[in-house]
C-alpha cells in the first residue's frame, strides 16, 4: 500500500542486453499493474516512479525492489511486502 501513495506510477528496469525501461499500467483498474516483457528479459527491478514526469530513468525513481529474476515456475505476480519502501522484499505468486 505504501507504493500507491502520491499517485505514483510504475516501471520495470532491466539490464539484460543494456539498460531497458518498461512502463507498467493498471489496464483494468484492479489495483494490479501489468507489464509484458520480451522473452529475453530475466533480470528486473520494479520501480515506483515520480508521476510528475513520463521519463523512466534513475533520476525519476522514488523506490525500487531488490534485483529480481523473472520466475520460470508459472508465478507472474510480484507483491511488494507491506509497509516497505526500498528493497524491502516481496513475494511471487500467481494472479
Amino acid at each position: 500500500s505504501n507504493w500507491t501513495q502520491s499517485n505514483a506510477r510504475f516501471a520495470v528496469y532491466s539490464w539484460d542486453g543494456g539498460d531497458q525501461w518498461f512502463d507498467m499500467t493498471d489496464s483494468d483498474s484492479d489495483g494490479i499493474y501489468e507489464v509484458v516483457l520480451p522473452k529475453s528479459i530475466s533480470n528486473i527491478i520494479f520501480c515506483r516512479m515520480n508521476p510528475g514526469t513520463t521519463a523512466n530513468n534513475w533520476n525519476n525513481k522514488w523506490n525500487q525492489t531488490s534485483d529480481l529474476t523473472v520466475p520460470t515456475d508459472g508465478t507472474n505476480l510480484y507483491t511488494v511486502k507491506s509497509g516497505t519502501w526500498d528493497k524491502g522484499g516481496g513475494t511471487w505468486s500467481t494472479k
